[in-house]
C-alpha cells in the first residue's frame, strides 16, 4: 500500500505534487505482475495520520507499506520513501529510498516511472532475501507427506509410488532428506 505522501511546509503546489506522485506511484506499482496494491481511495483514509505499518497490514492484509514525503530544497524537491514490512514494522532495506526532483512541475511523468521501476527491483530484492531466509519448511513438509504415505497408506503399490515421488521432490529441494526417510522405511 502506498500511503499518501507527506508534504512539509504547507505549500499548496507541493501538496498537489505529493498527491500526484502518490497517485502515479500507486498506479505504476499496480502494473507490476504479482503485486497487490491498495486503491488510493483506501490509502487516503490514512492521510494526515501517524500510521503504524503493522496496523495497516492487519487491517488491509498487505505485506508492505510504502511511506514517505516531499521536502523542498530550494529549486528542487526531494522524494523520500520507506518500504516497511507490515509483519515486523521494520524496513527490510535498512535505509530510505531518495530521489531528487529538479523541476517538480514538469517532472511528475518521469519521476514516478523511475520510482516505480526502482521499487519493483527493490521488492524483488527484498522478496528474494525473504525467501532465502525462510527455513526449509517445504522439505520438512515433503518429509512428513512421504512418511504418511509410507506408514499409513503402505498397503498399496500406488501409495509407495507416491511416497517415492514425494521423496524425490524433497531430495531436489534439500539433499539428504530422502536418504534419512529411506533408512526409516526399507520399502521406499
Amino acid at each position: 500500500m502506498v500511503l499518501p505522501l507527506a508534504s512539509e511546509g504547507g505549500d499548496p503546489a507541493q501538496d498537489r505534487l505529493a498527491a500526484a506522485l502518490t497517485d502515479e506511484i500507486t498506479v505504476d506499482l499496480s502494473r507490476i505482475p504479482e503485486t497487490f496494491v491498495i486503491a488510493r481511495a483506501t490509502a487516503d483514509s490514512y492521510r494526515g495520520r501517524r500510521v503504524d505499518a503493522r496496523q495497516v497490514g492487519r487491517e488491509l492484509g498487505v505485506r508492505y507499506v510504502l511511506d514517505g514525503g516531499l521536502v523542498r530544497l530550494s529549486e528542487a524537491v526531494q522524494l523520500t520513501l520507506q518500504l516497511v514490512d507490515s509483519e515486523s514494522g521494520a524496513c527490510p532495506l535498512g535505509r530510505p529510498l531518495r530521489w531528487r526532483v529538479v523541476r517538480p512541475s514538469r517532472a511528475v511523468p518521469q519521476s514516478h516511472r523511475t520510482v516505480a521501476r526502482s521499487l519493483d527491483l527493490t521488492l524483488q530484492e527484498v522478496e528474494t532475501a525473504r525467501a532465502r531466509a525462510r527455513p526449509a519448511a517445504d522439505s520438512q513438509d515433503l518429509l512428513l507427506q512421504a512418511a504418511m504415505a509410507a506408514a499409513v497408506l503402505r498397503t498399496t503399490p500406488d501409495s509407495l509410488q507416491q511416497a517415492r515421488r514425494i521423496l524425490e521432490a524433497g531430495e531436489c529441494t534439500r539433499p539428504g532428506v530422502g536418504t534419512r526417510l529411506r533408512a526409516a522405511g526399507p520399502d521406499l
